[in-house]
């Protein structure tokens, strides 16, 4: 992805948003790893949040594991 020109970054919402303690500087030292701003450390990481909820592989992934432990917890135990 591409640096985004100005103009575009105006239109952009801007939302404010509350922090637990140290979450700011763990956000501001992933972004310094990453080469990019805090904001665009946020923004990519939201990004890559919701596409993976989107993802039917992950719903699929979900509803094995949904089923595997919903079989473990209803069959009886080996050393009970």
């Amino acid at each position: 992805m591409g640096r985004v020109r100005t103009s575009q970054v105006r239109d952009w919402d801007q939302v404010t948003v509350r922090l637990p303690p140290g979450m700011r500087d763990q956000i501001n030292g992933l972004a310094a790893k990453n080469g990019r701003s805090a904001n665009a450390e946020i923004v990519a990481r939201l990004e890559r949040s919701l596409s993976l909820d989107d993802s039917p592989d992950l719903a699929a992934l979900r509803a094995v594991i949904r089923e595997e432990l919903t079989a473990a917890l209803s069959s009886p135990r080996a050393d009970e």
